[in-house]
């Protein structure tokens, strides 16, 4: 049995409030408490009171080494609901830290499935990041897909879609909301999310810096004939229907409930629940 001790955090300079745009650090000051901080040991071992989670690595050997060497640089804060749920809708924001890790990867979040009923939708708010997203079609085929945002672009999580977010430019604030969908109305709003990291194993998708540069970036899989190199990741038809014109965390807050519910209809219309097999 693997007896390797988890490394306590390193001492890492971390980004402040004042280190990010004023409408950032105004969200920061409104939540509800203190973020989860993740570092690079908790690619490998999650939280001490948890299950390890599924992550792949480009060289996990190099990963390992680093943290035996006591380098455990902080990943990112995640302000878990950042602002108050508002008709079942939930939202965060993390922060990322910039840099590299010992495997090539550039810093990047744990990883995980999202349950097959989970609608949930991205904006970048500061930065730059990278979503590296994988699933499964109907016909039991798999895909990967990928897509580069900046600075107020979305991505939305396909239903029951695997995803991470690689920060290429940081810190990179990412806000997100998300939303279990109920077919049944008197349905209360449970939070599915606390076994997401183990629900299965995460796909041999990997993302490392190619070179010296700080951009180029190519794609490693240790599962390439089953998911094919990633696409572009599709933008749902249905999402041209929805008021795009303010910042995803003016939408959370401000949009009525019909606006939210015409939204997770149209979603249901044209999309597919399903999960991982």
């Amino acid at each position: 049995m693997d007896s390797f001790a988890v490394p306590r955090p390193a001492t890492t300079a971390t980004t402040t409030e004042d280190d990010l745009p004023a409408g950032i650090a105004s969200l920061l000051g409104a939540a509800p408490g203190p973020p989860s901080r993740r570092f690079l040991s908790h690619l490998l071992y999650g939280d001490a009171d948890a299950s390890r989670p599924h992550t792949a690595f480009a060289d996990r050997r190099q990963i390992e080494t680093a943290l035996k060497a006591g380098e455990d640089p902080l990943l990112y804060e995640a302000y878990r609901d950042v602002a108050s749920t508002r008709h079942g809708w939930r939202a965060d924001l993390v922060v990322y830290q910039p840099g590299t890790l010992p495997d090539g990867q550039p810093h990047r979040s744990i990883g995980h499935w999202n349950p097959p009923t989970q609608l949930e939708i991205f904006q970048t708010l500061s930065g730059t990041t990278l979503m590296l997203v994988a699933g499964h079609r109907p016909d039991g085929s798999r895909y990967a897909h990928q897509v580069t945002t900046r600075a107020g672009d979305l991505a939305v999580v396909p239903f029951g879609a695997w995803h991470l977010t690689y920060v290429l430019d940081g810190p990179a604030a990412v806000f997100n909301i998300y939303t279990d969908i109920h077919l049944d109305p008197d349905d209360a709003y449970p939070r599915l999310d606390d076994a997401k990291y183990q629900r299965a194993a995460a796909p041999g998708l990997v993302v490392v810096r190619d070179g010296d540069t700080e951009h180029p970036l190519s794609v490693t899989a240790d599962s390439q004939r089953e998911y094919g190199p990633p696409t572009a990741l599709p933008v749902p038809a249905w999402l041209a229907s929805w008021p795009l014109a303010t910042r995803l965390p003016d939408l959370h807050r401000d949009a009525p409930m019909t606006s939210l519910a015409a939204l997770v209809r149209a979603a249901l219309a044209t999309e597919i629940l399903r999960g991982p097999a």
